[in-house]
């Protein structure tokens, strides 16, 4: 791992269940594991900090750092004493806004920083899984759901309740977990809408600053994702608000009451589900390749909309996204009318689709869901 070989300390960050531990015991197998959701060793770390991390000499993995958030502090301490000495301590951890705060106090300038999200369509086609688009929004792409041939429903089931009971509670004082639960439902039911924060407050009955406090607690714990509208120096009236996403579609699915696979065929949200995978697909792809992209969408007053847009210094890819299996030379009349507004040169328009041919054509290219990675 490269980050390993350039800074004392690594950091991964990504959601629960999201294959964290695993990467980190196969990359590093003579480490010891510690995982900091253990009590005792939880109440010995934050006790005697200095004395807890002294016992490892020879590298170690602390799992859940976010736990005991004044660890790093001390991790820093032994990290300058030692300064030449690389990969010393490995860091997980679900919880993003409070672990970056405190890596930001202490450890600055002395960690590399990666996430890891759940598998991609490629990592999960090697478990030999049913290769279906439906199957994929379905299920979703929690690692145990195909290595462990966990089902998808109770797998969600319990991760949502887990999440609820325990980390909720403590990211933020939610009183009434009951609305809260409601919030996750409605968010799910917004999938690629830009989001309309009164609305949504009124349907859950609570204060848009409330509201406003809960969207952070699924941003922090990589529920959901907000993708930017892009407005870089184009003079035109444009949307300001991001787009509404889950890092996992199959969450999303089991939040909407989608229990079959069946049941996704005719389903209202079908071609918006379609869409939140090949936008993770591609958010995936970024964060596996170090690819430092920037991720936007782009509509304006009269309609005119891109799915997505990465940029990439001063060049921008556009992307229009269809749940359909054959192809419309129409599926490029958004990314030919918006083209021409961007001050970054446009260098690609790709339609991604439910099909399986790859099509080049003077106007673009048209790629297959499945073959983003």
């Amino acid at each position: 791992m490269q980050r390993a070989r350039q800074y004392p300390v690594v950091t991964i960050t990504g959601p629960r269940q999201s294959g964290k531990s695993t990467l980190c015991k196969m990359v590093f197998p003579a480490y010891q594991y510690v995982n900091l959701e253990d009590i005792s060793l939880r109440n010995f770390a934050q006790d005697d900090p200095k004395g807890f991390l002294e016992q490892f000499n020879n590298g170690v993995i602390l799992d859940e750092i976010q736990r005991v958030p004044n660890l790093t502090s001390q991790i820093q301490v032994l990290v300058d004493q030692n300064s030449k000495k690389k990969s010393q301590f490995i860091l997980t951890g679900s919880h993003n806004f409070s672990l970056v705060h405190s890596i930001n106090q202490s450890l600055a300038g002395r960690t590399g920083l990666l996430t890891l999200l759940p598998f991609t369509i490629n990592e999960a086609q090697n478990f030999k899984s049913k290769n279906s688009v439906d199957a994929f929004l379905y299920n979703g792409f929690y690692p145990r759901i195909y290595d462990q041939k966990i089902p998808a429903t109770t797998l969600l089931s319990d991760y949502v309740a887990t999440y609820v009971e325990r980390d909720v509670r403590q990211l933020e004082q939610i009183q009434n977990l009951s609305l809260f639960q409601k919030f996750l439902g409605l968010c799910a039911g917004r999938i690629g809408q830009v989001l309309n924060l009164s609305g949504l407050a009124n349907e859950v009955g609570v204060s848009s600053t409330t509201l406003k406090q809960w969207l952070s607690v699924l941003e922090a714990s990589y529920l959901v994702y907000l993708l930017k509208p892009y407005h870089a120096n184009i003079g035109k009236r444009l949307v300001k608000t991001p787009k509404l996403y889950f890092y996992d579609v199959g969450l999303a699915c089991y939040l909407l009451g989608i229990h079959d696979v069946k049941q996704l065929m005719h389903h209202p949200l079908r071609g918006a589900l379609f869409e939140n995978l090949v936008v993770m697909e591609y958010i995936k792809k970024n964060y596996n390749h170090d690819q430092h992209l920037q991720f936007y969408f782009y509509r304006d007053h009269k309609g005119v909309e891109i799915d997505l847009v990465l940029v990439e210094a001063n060049r921008c890819h556009l992307i229009e996204i269809k749940s359909s299996q054959t192809i419309s030379s129409h599926f490029f009349d958004g990314m030919q009318k918006a083209a021409s507004s961007f001050s970054k040169k446009t260098f690609q328009k790709t339609v991604v689709y439910a099909g399986k041919e790859v099509q080049k054509r003077n106007i673009g290219r048209v790629l297959p869901f499945d073959s983003i990675g």
